[in-house]
């Protein structure tokens, strides 16, 4: 993709594709390994959700409020270094 362009596919029934012209969901979003970070901002750019192959759940500029390790299947709460299945940090 070029690297000032918005590409975006929505099908007749309704589905969204952002980096594919054939969504399988409702929204789907397609990158390769080097761009394939998902990143919902607020408008002044503080991240609320990010992704590469974990998925944490920050809110502003904060630590990981949670965090979904995809290598093991851990989760974390507090921590993005979960060593079991459930992994609750401070509090």
């Amino acid at each position: 993709m070029a690297s000032n362009r918005f590409l975006t596919d929505i099908t007749v029934d309704g589905k969204a594709g952002i980096g594919t012209s054939s969504p399988s969901s409702t929204l789907e979003v397609k990158g390769n390994s080097t761009d394939g970070w998902i990143k919902l901002s607020t408008t002044s750019g503080n991240p609320i959700i990010t992704s590469t192959n974990n998925l944490s759940f920050k809110v502003g500029n904060t630590n990981e409020l949670l965090y979904l390790n995809n290598t093991n299947s851990y989760v974390g709460i507090g921590t993005t270094s979960p060593v079991q299945k459930l992994h609750l940090h401070g509090g």
